[in-house]
């Protein structure tokens, strides 16, 4: 993901937009990096994922490197008080538990796991490098840009009907929380679909309840967006296909900043109505390929479509979070 510091994310309005004027800015929510100073010489880098809980508690954590499907070198957790967020090792205060404080755009701690250590980390904004991608002049549909005056021109609810979905400035749709979920009016087969979304700020909620969505290709095979940032990246969270494989790694973003997913999807080859070949997709989730070439042996939960087909339709799922989504298009592929 290409990296910026977070001033400059401020100004870009990345990890800052909210979805309610009334809601307040998060200072201690996102990525961190920096360096571990090792007593006995010597420096090492370090990163970390302030996750917030709700209600002024956070859970964090401390990895050795972004991106990378590795174990947390420490968990921490704790509270904000008087605008410091104070954070110790979770689950325990032996002498080699970590601990740390946030304050003033800083985040800094020591631990004597191994050896004695101090760290200090600034916040970074860490940008899809697809973020904002074009569609190709030849064989692109638009189907959401900044041009997008009326949803109705190219979306449809999944039960038939107008659109119910909010269309906001700037080409950016929201979904209406229990309206139904929205489906593209034209058929796709062989695809690239480039989709930039976010989930709002729901750190109170858990689970599938917190900003859950998801991006189905054909109507029946689904990349799961959900609010999983800092968490596992198992197959019903954030770039899972849902119930048939995790993602390579979780790229989840923090809630509130754009994500992009880019997937090229192979539809079924079919013989009347027999699959003679399985379906196959590669998915980069902002950026970073997390499914290759993977077969898609069924559809997943929530489908509309009962069975495989030669071409189908972008659903898009309303499952009760006021998920949003911007620069959607298909490349058809021959």
């Amino acid at each position: 993901m290409r990296q910026i510091s977070i001033a400059a994310g401020l100004l870009l309005g990345v990890s800052s937009i909210l979805f309610a004027a009334d809601e307040p800015v998060d200072r201690f929510m996102g990525d961190w990096q920096g360096k571990v100073k090792i007593a006995k010489g010597g420096k090492t880098s370090i990163v970390a994922q302030v996750i917030p809980q709700g209600k002024g508690s956070y859970l964090v954590n401390i990895l050795p490197q972004f991106d990378a499907r590795v174990p947390a070198i420490a968990v921490l957790e704790g509270n904000v008080t008087n605008d410091t967020l104070v954070l110790a090792q979770k689950g325990g205060n032996q002498p080699a538990a970590w601990s740390g404080v946030v304050a003033g755009g800083k985040f800094t701690g020591n631990s004597a796991e191994g050896q004695d250590c101090t760290f200090a980390m600034k916040k970074v904004v860490r940008l899809s490098p697809t973020m904002g991608a074009k569609p190709p002049k030849k064989n692109g549909t638009i189907l959401l840009g900044k041009e997008t005056t009326d949803l109705a021109t190219d979306w449809q609810r999944e039960k038939g009907g107008p659109c119910a979905w909010k269309l906001l400035p700037g080409g950016t749709m929201q979904v209406v929380p229990r309206s139904g979920s929205l489906m593209s009016k034209k058929e796709f087969g062989n695809q690239r679909v480039h989709v930039e979304f976010r989930y709002p700020y729901e750190p109170e909620n858990r689970g599938q309840d917190r900003g859950n969505s998801g991006v189905y290709l054909q109507g029946r095979y689904e990349v799961q967006v959900l609010d999983s940032y800092g968490l596992e990246g198992m197959d019903n969270e954030c770039g899972g296909i849902y119930r048939i494989a995790r993602p390579r790694v979780n790229m989840a973003a923090p809630p509130l900043q754009w994500q992009t997913y880019d997937i090229t999807f192979w539809a079924p080859v079919m013989d009347g109505d027999k699959v003679v070949k399985l379906p196959r997709m590669t998915v980069l989730h902002n950026g970073v390929k997390i499914h290759e070439n993977l077969e898609i042996p069924r559809g997943t939960v929530g489908t509309i479509a009962k069975n495989a087909l030669p071409t189908g339709v972008l659903l898009l799922q309303d499952h009760s979070h006021p998920v949003e989504y911007r620069n959607i298009w298909i490349e058809e592929l021959p």
